[in-house]
């Protein structure tokens, strides 16, 4: 699965590199420490850390829904749609 990602990474932007000489290998190397173009590093999430991210999201939205919804009872504490103030 990777290997289709990176090829699809390096179809997709190899259009907008100056110098054109870059090879797919050259592109997916990541040994280089001077390298200036292509794949410079690469990083895998596990499954751990995705439910731990997804977690905070959820939580997140939730949180913000609740402080939305404070603020709109306070705003229409009266229970008048009259927005000139």
């Amino acid at each position: 699965m990777d290997s289709i990602i990176q090829r699809k990474l390096f179809e997709s932007l190899n259009q907008f590199y100056n110098d054109k000489s870059i090879s797919y290998d050259e592109f997916v190397t990541v040994t280089d420490s001077e390298k200036l173009t292509g794949i410079l590093s690469s990083q895998k999430v596990g499954p751990t850390i995705a439910s731990d991210i997804r977690n905070r999201a959820v939580l997140s939205v939730v949180f913000a829904l609740i402080i939305m919804f404070i603020y709109i009872a306070i705003r229409f504490k009266d229970g008048s749609l009259d927005f000139r103030e």
